[in-house]
Formats: C-alpha cells, structure tokens, sequence
C-alpha cells in the first residue's frame, strides 16, 4: 500500500541518529525531552505534562508527518496503538472539533523511532529548531485544570 518514497522515508527517520539533537537541546538548556515511541506523540506528551502538572498545547497542522501518512491512515491502515493510546490519555486531552480524525490518528500513532519531544524556554526554540531542523509544534501553559494535553 504505500510507495515506495514512503517507505523510504520511513527508513530514513527511524535511522536517525538523536545524538545531535540531544548534545545541541542540552547545550541550549532543555527542561525535558522524550523520544516518540510506542505510545505515540500524544501519549508522550501526556507523559511530559503529567510529570510537569502544566498543559501542553499542540497546533496539530505544524506537527511533521511521513510521506502519505494521513492518505494511509484513512484507508484504514491503523495499529492497535490508535485505540490503546487515546484510552492512555483518557479524558486528559482535549481535540478542537476541526482536527481531522485521521491527523487525531497520526498523533496517537506508536512509532519504533519517533522524532524527539523537547520542552526549552519559548525564547530559545527558534533557535534550537533551526539548529536540529526540527519542527515547533505548540507551547507550554503553566495551568491546566486536569486537561493535560490541548490538540488544535
């Protein structure tokens, strides 16, 4: 079912090295980072949040995702992951109704080599991303009322 770039760019992130990552985000003074593996980004990120008590707000359209993933996604070439890791976060995440159930899929999507989720100062993002060539997803908010996890 999916072609053979995608494939290929499958190969190329799970063979990705995140020392380089992980020597710059400790240089630039990172508060927390997780790799994304089998409970998927959301499940990760409610991992982090949970740790932190803060909420972490994620803008679904600036997340990085492979090749076809969503046109695969909704031919229905899903994991048990999909259905594990919504009931893993549970009522703690909160998705604004335009998110599309199959970028909601993604999201929770287990991973064997994910990117990293890194945590550092808004003022030291920009900086760290364009160093590593990674992508700024969302932000950090200090309160959060039992919602661990915003996705909009």
């Amino acid at each position: 079912m999916a072609s053979v770039a995608s494939v290929n760019a499958a190969m190329a992130s799970m063979t990705q090295s995140a020392a380089v990552p992980s020597e710059a985000m400790q240089k630039a003074g990172a508060h927390a980072c997780t790799d994304i593996t089998g409970f998927g980004l959301l499940g990760h990120a409610y991992e982090m949040a949970h740790a932190s008590e803060v909420c972490l707000m994620i803008e679904a359209v600036r997340v990085p995702l492979l090749p076809d993933a969503l046109d695969l996604i909704a031919k229905g070439m899903l994991t048990r992951g999909d259905k594990n890791n919504r009931a893993y976060v549970g009522d703690t995440i909160e998705i604004a109704p335009h998110v599309s159930r199959e970028m909601q899929s993604a999201l929770f999507d287990p991973q064997t080599a994910g990117g990293l989720l890194i945590s550092i100062e808004k003022s030291k993002s920009e900086k760290l991303a364009n160093e590593i060539g990674a992508k700024i997803i969302g932000e950090v908010q200090t309160s959060y009322a039992g919602v661990l996890i915003r996705v909009y």
